[in-house]
């Protein structure tokens, strides 16, 4: 009876901790994307960066010098950045307000680095705030939910 509980039990436990990383992960997401996405509209109401705030917008050369914008701006403390660790969870597609709103802006790191493990799933998030988990293979591929822009490069170097 013990062995039957191990058997079944242990996989379970396992898909629930999994299931909680994705969880966590995904919150962290919607907070930097939350903090974009206030950046973009106060800039926009306040007549600055008529352009826009998005790394293509602001021409930044790195995901890490787009942070320190967000931090520069008191979108996020650099204790919000310790806290998600976004530079090893996430990737940053180089986006302009110009793209459509269901064009990915962030996505987890293992889409920009095949290298890094991906058994759990990944996040997009998309410009108009809409984001989500996927497991499905075929999701990486679909591209109402990966939609990247035709610049290059489409994914910002972390550092």
């Amino acid at each position: 009876m013990l062995v039957v509980v191990l058997l079944f039990g242990i996989p379970a436990i396992q898909n629930a901790r999994l299931q909680g990383e994705m969880t966590h992960t995904l919150n962290d997401a919607r907070q930097l994307a939350m903090a974009i996405n206030t950046m973009n509209a106060d800039e926009l109401a306040s007549g600055g960066h008529a352009s826009g705030v998005f790394p293509a917008d602001l021409k930044v050369r790195s995901f890490r010098e787009y942070l320190d914008r967000l931090i520069e701006n008191n979108y996020l403390s650099a204790a919000d950045i310790q806290r998600m660790r976004p530079l090893e969870k996430f990737a940053l597609v180089n986006v302009s307000s110009s793209d459509s709103k269901d064009t990915a802006f962030l996505v987890s790191r293992w889409m920009a680095n095949p290298a890094v493990p991906h058994s759990m799933g990944f996040v997009v998030f998309q410009i108009g705030g809409s984001g989500g988990v996927y497991r499905r293979p075929a999701d990486v591929t679909n591209s109402k939910v990966l939609k990247l822009p035709n610049r290059q490069p489409q994914i910002l170097p972390q550092e």
